[in-house]
């Protein structure tokens, strides 16, 4: 979203659910939008869209521009990305009335069953292709130097703030939730951030 105004018509309204935007400036993607199965069942169609893998995008640019091109991610800290990952999955729950040992639990239950680890999205043949990185921890520095090397001013205070799951905790840490085992799930599964977005290995 904070690059979105650089690729659609001016004045276009910025908001987190859209369709797909195919212009002179760029491309948006759709975004909270399950494309129609007839439309992913039809190569010939480009079917923008957000969490695109990285080998797809370039299939569809041809490899001069995407050569060509900076090709940036917004990350945030793995832990904290699975504890917010496991109370979105479970929003319509009445998280707030678990004990502590039954969050620890559902949690690590949740780990060791079926989630995305996004490494579609950055890699391709195994190998990262990402020049730049946003944190989320480090989001105002990450953009200013994203600014700097795009050779334009980023106001990061324009970034909308959604799927927030804080209220879900019941004041608990992102530590409460982990037990050794949990870590070492999150460590294998999410390797790459910790290889390659500069995050570090708690069990280390």
């Amino acid at each position: 979203m904070l690059l979105e105004p650089y690729c659609v018509p001016d004045g276009t309204e910025i908001t987190e659910e859209r369709g797909v935007t195919v212009c002179s400036k760029g491309i948006a993607g759709a975004r909270m939008r399950t494309l129609p199965a007839w439309r992913r069942r039809l190569p010939f169609l480009k079917n923008w869209e957000n969490h695109m893998p990285a080998e797809r995008i370039r299939t569809y640019i041809g490899k001069e521009k995407w050569d060509a091109s900076l090709k940036i991610a917004t990350v945030r800290d793995p832990y904290a990305r699975m504890v917010s990952m496991f109370h979105w999955r479970a929003r319509n729950e009445d998280t707030n009335a678990w004990s502590d040992d039954e969050a620890k639990e559902r949690f690590l239950t949740f780990l060791n069953g079926s989630w995305p680890d996004d490494s579609r999205i950055v890699m391709i043949d195994g190998e990262c292709v990402v020049d730049h990185f946003i944190r989320f921890e480090n989001r105002d520095a990450d953009i200013a130097e994203l600014g700097r090397k795009l050779g334009i001013t980023l106001d990061p205070s324009s970034l909308q703030h959604t799927k927030n799951t804080t209220s879900a905790r019941r004041s608990r840490s992102t530590d409460d939730y982990y037990t050794p085992e949990a870590r070492e799930v999150v460590e294998r599964r999410l390797h790459w951030l910790f290889d390659k977005a500069g995050y570090t290995r708690k069990s280390a």
